[in-house]
């Protein structure tokens, strides 16, 4: 496909599959509210969910099975090339943002993983107002994405990724502050703006932080790292909650300082100004999280490189990478 084909394409299937996983998520939340207070009533309607997810899973895999497989045209590589990519990524890309994602993951996961038994534990929601909830951000993520693209190009990609990781900070403290169902709603709704900003602008960034023909292992590295520091902050937060009984407020506001520590890094790291031409992301939507909604990752596509006389505007890298991810 031609790049106006991609992305004609892409905004097709972003939109749909925004739409089946919201229809599938409330579906799901009101299936397990309709089974009542028979435990064994909900472990049925648990169990035939997982069935229903195994076969749907199943047949994804099926059909990507008989599509054809495609020709690519770069060479493959072997064991050698491979970490001479990985050496070549660690020697001249930029780690900045990556860095910063990172203890922002960190931050972020001292939370993330008891913010469904305090809804459901402490503030006693019944599964569909859960599911609701839950599916708020997925919803403004979705009417968000589209228009990042213009709206960087007008204010800066710095201005985007600063102010939508202050709404990531907050977002915590809000969850303790406003923990009725009306403030709930609002508060999700600032974490779907915030995290869907700061996704996008992360994303560009961490395109432009390395050279075209190491991309793909520097995201790799990157993605190693987020993924490292997210279950050293679980782990961590649940020994606190385990052994020293920290309560789920003390963790949220505990993960809201992690955040601004990572925020305050980062707008000193960042250069006033950033390039803002850059192009349109294709997203594939990886997981879901009960705060931050869809969690999404590039889909990385690299064309020649241009002259290396542009610049990225991210420090120490050199040329403008054509990448839709």
């Amino acid at each position: 496909m031609d790049g106006r084909q991609r992305e004609r394409y892409f905004a097709r299937r972003s939109g749909w599959l925004q739409v089946w996983l919201l229809l599938s998520f409330v579906g799901a939340g009101v299936a397990l509210q309709s089974a009542g207070g028979d435990p064994a009533a909900k472990l049925h309607t648990f169990a035939l969910l997982h069935l229903c997810g195994f076969v749907f899973r199943v047949f994804s895999a099926s059909t990507l099975a008989l599509q054809p497989d495609i020709e690519i045209a770069s060479e493959r590589r072997n064991m050698r090339q491979s970490v001479a990519a990985i050496r070549t990524a660690l020697g001249t890309a930029e780690f900045g943002v990556a860095a910063y994602l990172a203890l922002l993951m960190f931050g972020t996961h001292i939370a993330v993983p008891f913010l469904t038994p305090y809804m459901l534990r402490d503030l006693h929601l019944d599964y569909a107002t859960y599911a609701a909830l839950t599916a708020v951000p997925i919803v403004i993520k979705a009417l968000l994405f589209p228009a990042l693209h213009p709206l960087s190009q007008r204010v800066g990609m710095r201005k985007i990724l600063i102010w939508s990781a202050a709404g990531v900070v907050t977002t915590p403290a809000l969850w303790v502050v406003l923990d009725t169902v009306p403030g709930l709603v609002l508060v999700q709704a600032l974490s779907g703006l915030a995290w869907g900003g700061l996704e996008f602008a992360s994303f560009q960034l961490l395109l432009s932080s390395a050279r075209p023909d190491c991309r793909v292992e520097f995201l790799s590295i990157a993605s190693a790292l987020s993924s490292t520091t997210q279950l050293v902050g679980g782990l961590g937060a649940g020994m606190l909650r385990t052994h020293l009984g920290w309560s789920y407020a003390t963790l949220f506001m505990l993960s809201s300082l992690g955040r601004g520590l990572a925020l305050m890094w980062i707008i000193g790291a960042l250069p006033q100004r950033m390039r803002t031409e850059m192009p349109r992301l294709f997203l594939r939507v990886i997981s879901l999280r009960p705060g931050p909604g869809t969690l999404q990752r590039p889909i990385v596509h690299d064309e020649p490189t241009p002259p290396a006389s542009s610049k990225t505007g991210v420090p120490g890298v050199q040329g403008e990478p054509r990448a839709h991810g």
